[in-house]
């Protein structure tokens, strides 16, 4: 939503980029910045070798190529020094978008409310303030001019475009910076993209800001670097005209290098809350990852808890059971006892009504004559392979 045509920005640059400020304690947030110099060689050295790895790596695609990342204007001498070291003769151009400091601390300001992030998390705030952004802004256009003042030969000179001029008079604005490149202008293609890409409408950021706020310390001195580098629009700025502009910005620069420490320690904030937002980040995909196991455990769970509960009653149905059959056997027992140690036929009487109450008839269910030995064998039969089932039935279950 912040730009819906896109950034255009090479991740290996903005990634970089973030690393060479985090290794000098400083954010694209903080106040004031430590420029990069010869002194943090050592610090940067693997930065160093990555730019160099990058720089070549564009050298062999093209004969001439663009990065763009805001950041650059803080890390420039690191991309100055890999771009000198691969190739030399390669010539550096530096192209500086001018914007309306207000307009970006309002862009800001609102981004801020909308995604929170490292200045919200840490600071507590629901928006970063109006006087902070402003100074960074100007630390960045600060820093600019620092590399350009100490660049003997104008090797780095940058070439102020206003976003204004690129809104009102986009064609214009192309065909100057294509002079001051040395290059040759395909009008048609350069009609057909201003056509097709520049949108006024896309400019969401226009100066909206009460008018105690425009009045304020930073505001004052944002505005007035604003209007000495608009003064110098679609040229560039050679060493001299850096340090004369410099010179005027001498108590904001004071200001700035005195706050330095400040910054150093809300760098080293970031890489803390950057480092546990990361950790933070790997537990939640961790957690994402586990969650469809969680759901299947908890299915498997369920059915192991269905079966636990089928499996108990298939058990008091076994238990039931097994004292029918111990009934039963006790019953059998107890026949075949009485039926070996018949005598007469008034003992039988006697043992079977022991067994089935006193109320027992044999006549019931014999034949006359009293009770015949088959008669009782093939009840003993009868009742055996009754229990054999019994037990069968048990043991299936």
């Amino acid at each position: 939503d912040d730009n819906p045509k896109g950034y255009y920005e090479d991740a290996r640059v903005a990634r970089l980029n973030g690393r060479i400020l985090e290794a000098l304690n400083q954010h694209w947030a903080t106040l004031a910045f430590v420029m990069v110099h010869p002194g943090h060689a050592r610090k940067l050295l693997e930065e160093y070798a990555s730019a160099c790895d990058i720089v070549s790596d564009l050298n062999a695609h093209s004969n001439a190529w663009v990065v763009k990342d805001p950041r650059i204007s803080l890390t420039l001498p690191v991309w100055r020094d890999a771009l000198r070291l691969t190739e030399p003769t390669r010539e550096l151009q530096q192209i500086t978008l001018l914007r309306d400091p207000m307009a970006c601390a309002i862009s800001q300001q609102k981004r801020n409310r909308r995604e929170p992030g490292y200045r919200n998390d840490l600071l507590h705030i629901p928006g970063a303030d109006l006087d902070e952004t402003l100074m960074s802004w100007i630390s960045h256009n600060v820093s600019i001019l620092e590399v350009a003042a100490m660049d003997e030969g104008d090797r780095v000179a940058p070439f102020i475009v206003p976003f204004s001029e690129v809104l009102e008079k986009p064609a214009a604005t192309l065909e100057a910076m294509a002079d001051h490149l040395n290059c040759k202008l395909a009008k048609l293609e350069a009609e057909k993209y201003v056509e097709s890409f520049v949108d006024p409408d896309l400019n969401r950021s226009e100066k909206k800001i009460a008018p105690e706020g425009s009045e304020s310390f930073w505001a004052v001195q944002a505005n007035k670097l604003y209007e000495l580098l608009l003064s110098r629009k679609l040229t560039a700025i050679s060493q001299a005209d850096a340090k004369a502009i410099l010179d005027e910005l001498a108590e904001v620069r004071s200001i700035l290098a005195a706050m330095l420490p400040a910054s150093s320690l809300l760098g080293k904030s970031y890489r803390i809350w950057k480092h546990q937002n990361v950790q933070n980040q790997h537990l939640i995909e961790r957690i994402r990852k586990l969650e469809p196991r969680a759901e299947s455990g908890d299915k498997a769970r369920q059915a192991m808890t269905r079966l636990a509960s089928e499996a108990d009653a298939a058990r008091e149905s076994a238990r039931q059971m097994r004292l029918q059959v111990q009934k039963a056997e006790k019953t059998t027992a107890s026949l075949i006892r009485k039926l070996e140690s018949l005598r007469s036929a008034d003992e039988t009487l006697v043992a079977f009504r022991e067994v089935f109450g006193p109320e027992f008839d044999p006549r019931d269910f014999t034949a006359p004559g009293g009770y015949q030995v088959m008669e009782w064998a093939e009840m003993k039969r009868a009742l055996t392979r009754e229990v054999a089932d019994l037990k069968s039935e048990v043991a299936r279950l």
